[in-house]
Order: C-alpha cells, then sequence, then structure tokens
C-alpha cells in the first residue's frame, strides 16, 4: 500500500492525532467502545490490533488486562505509542499488516481492525485475504472486531464531497472526496498558521476501497463466523463477529 503509506508518512502522521480531537480524547473514546464491544480479558489473553496506529485501541485493551501485538507500517505513529504506552504489555511492530498476517504464527483471543484501516487496502480482495487470515490466527470462541467508514452505499455529488474535517485557531483540515468504481481518492487539505501570522497550505492524495457492510458480513459468514452484530454510526460501520 505505498501510497497510503506515503500519505501517512509525508502529510498525516505529523497531525494525526490532533485531527482526532487529541491523543488522549481518542483514547478514551476507545476505553468505552471497547468496553461494549470487546470481551472481557481472561487470564493471559492476547489482542493483535492491527493497523494501530498510535495506540488508540491498543492502549484501552492493554490496561484492560490483554497482551497487545500492535502492527502499523508507520513510523511515527507507531512512535507516539512507544512513547504513550508506559509499562502496558504492548509489542509495536512496524510492517504492512498483511505481510505481518502471513508470518504470523500466534493465536489470539481478539483480532481488531478499527478506524479506518481495512478501507485503506488495496482493493477487496485484500480485505477478504485479512479476514481469512483472522480466521486463522483466533482461537475458537475469540472475537473479531472491525470499523470501517461507508464509502460504498452512496455516490455523493457536487458539494457534499467537500467535509471539513477539524479546525482551531492554528490549523484547518478538510477533505475532498472523489468517488469512482472500486475505490474514493481521498484529497486531504491542510492549512496550518506559522508563528508570523502566514498560512501554509499542504495537500495529500490517497485511495480507499469502497467496501459494502453486506460483503463483509457475507465474507465473515462464509468463514464460519457468528453472531455476527453490526452497528452503524455517522457514516462509520462497526462489525463484531465471533469465530465458532
Amino acid at each position: 500500500m505505498p501510497a497510503v503509506e506515503e500519505h501517512y508518512a509525508q502529510h498525516l502522521a505529523a497531525f494525526y492525532d490532533w485531527l482526532c480531537g487529541g491523543f488522549e480524547a481518542a483514547v478514551e473514546r476507545n476505553r468505552h467502545l471497547l468496553r461494549r464491544l470487546a470481551p472481557a480479558s481472561p487470564p493471559g489473553a492476547s489482542a493483535l490490533d492491527l493497523g494501530a496506529g498510535s495506540g488508540h485501541q491498543s492502549i484501552p485493551l492493554a490496561e484492560s488486562g490483554y497482551a497487545v501485538t500492535a502492527v502499523d507500517s508507520c513510523a511515527e505513529l507507531l512512535a507516539v505509542l512507544e512513547e504513550k504506552m508506559g509499562g502496558l504489555p504492548i509489542q509495536a511492530v512496524r510492517a504492512d499488516i498483511l505481510a505481518h498476517l502471513e508470518r504470523e504464527t500466534e493465536t489470539f483471543d481478539l483480532v481488531l481492525c478499527m478506524g479506518d484501516t481495512l478501507t485503506h487496502l488495496p482493493d477487496q480482495d485484500a480485505a477478504r485475504t485479512l479476514l481469512t487470515q483472522a480466521a486463522r490466527l483466533l482461537k475458537p470462541g475469540g472475537v473479531l472486531l472491525l470499523s470501517f467508514r461507508d464509502y460504498a452505499s452512496s455516490t455523493p455529488e457536487g458539494l457534499s464531497r467537500f467535509i471539513p474535517v477539524r479546525s482551531d485557531d492554528t490549523r484547518v483540515a478538510t477533505c475532498f472526496l472523489e468517488y469512482g468504481t472500486t475505490h474514493v481518492q481521498v484529497h486531504a487539505l491542510l492549512h496550518t498558521r506559522q508563528e508570523d501570522g502566514q498560512w501554509i497550505f499542504s495537500a495529500s492524495v490517497y485511495p480507499k476501497c469502497r467496501l459494502a457492510p453486506e460483503a463483509v458480513r457475507a465474507a465473515l459468514a462464509g468463514l464460519g463466523f457468528r453472531d455476527v452484530r453490526t452497528e452503524s454510526e455517522r457514516g462509520m460501520v462497526f462489525l463484531r463477529a465471533e469465530k465458532a
């Protein structure tokens, strides 16, 4: 996923936590989310966090008793995780998540791929590969948690493709979405105010895969997952499934 990796390394990583409302706020939101969605951790429980970033999910899971393997391709975000995790049982691994899944031999009580990581994969075949590998690595009765933005259910046009993301006195972040048949080109635009009052503009573009929630549910059912639950909130889809 070179386009996505380049986007994070050269553009997004420097202000990723700010976009999420700040690191502590993002971690606190996920504490509440994971209390609701993640199973209680039995003694010795382990979790695999795919696309862990700076640890918004890894840290709450480790706090609740999981030993977490946190995988991400962005060195800058993993550096934040390593700075913030203190003595929590988290192993940060810099790797492409699909490549890591292929060579991983441990099994886990929980596998998660949250945020919008799933749509960062190259295509729907890659997404199915991730689901298949997750099924392989989960212990019987283990839980898979997914979240991703639903770019498939509709195709916005005109001004609705411009999305104000976040702004304050020193930054203004906006996205412009360009819809194709299988992917959305995300144009990330940032204005940053300098100490002398001048504004600097920077931009990056990267693709996201249009994944239909129904197709993901069907793929999970085909892999033998049971009790597949779906929730949605402001365009984000959350799925929880148990391995039979």
